[in-house]
């Protein structure tokens, strides 16, 4: 069973040791400290936008793709249910409706009809919070997308440290050597800087990424 707790309840937690704990009790603090500051917001706004500052600070970067979802977390409105048009089940649900949205988060894996964080097109529309997404990304080192880039702000770039597996050579990915793409017609990051090492289409990665990345002006 699934137990969701209120920001309240959670900062209840605040003298565990637990590391996990103490992410949640201080993302607890923001949205509570975001409510207060943001009367102009509603209560999930204020909530959401707290989110989107925290996933730009730890993550690195933000992005603006289309998703959809069951409900959304910002105005709880839901999908129109599909339902059978013929046969002995005829006006009888076949699936929950969905909602279409976009969603912030970059992930590599995601759930169907889900977004880590995000809201529908109506809530993400609307000026106000818009406006105060980007007021406050502004001054944060962020990869944006242009939705959420404002003209004259810092233009920041996620880059990742790399290792040779060859050689053991470290640095970034903007450090390898290009090389030729798959088609011919442009070039990727994809040679170890101090070896003969290279990762190919198809082939061995003999350079890999690592956890850790930094932050560059673009």
């Amino acid at each position: 069973m699934k137990l969701e707790l209120t920001d309240d309840e959670v900062l209840l937690l605040s003298s565990s040791p637990r590391e996990e704990i103490q992410k949640a009790v201080g993302l607890a603090r923001a949205r509570i400290e975001m409510a207060k500051s943001r009367p102009e917001l509603s209560i999930e706004e204020a909530r959401f936008l707290a989110d989107v500052l925290d996933e730009a600070k730890t993550r690195g970067v933000l992005v603006w793709e289309a998703g959809t979802m069951f409900s959304c977390p910002l105005c709880k409105k839901r999908g129109e249910d599909i339902l059978y048009r013929s046969g002995t089940r005829k006006g009888k649900r076949k699936s929950m409706g969905v909602v279409h949205g976009i969603e912030l988060a970059n992930r590599f894996v995601r759930v169907g009809n889900n977004v880590t964080l995000g809201a529908c097109h109506e809530c993400l529309s609307k000026e106000s919070l818009l406006t105060r997404l980007r007021d406050e990304l502004k001054v944060v080192p962020v990869q944006l997308p242009a939705h959420l880039y404002v003209a004259g702000a810092s233009n920041w770039r996620k880059i990742f440290h790399v290792r040779c597996e060859s050689c053991g050579w470290e640095g970034l990915e903007t450090e390898m050597r290009r090389l030729r793409s798959l088609t011919g017609s442009g070039s990727f990051f994809g040679g170890c800087l101090k070896c003969s090492a290279e990762n190919r289409w198809f082939g061995q990665t003999l350079i890999h990424r690592l956890a850790t990345w930094v932050m560059v002006q673009a």
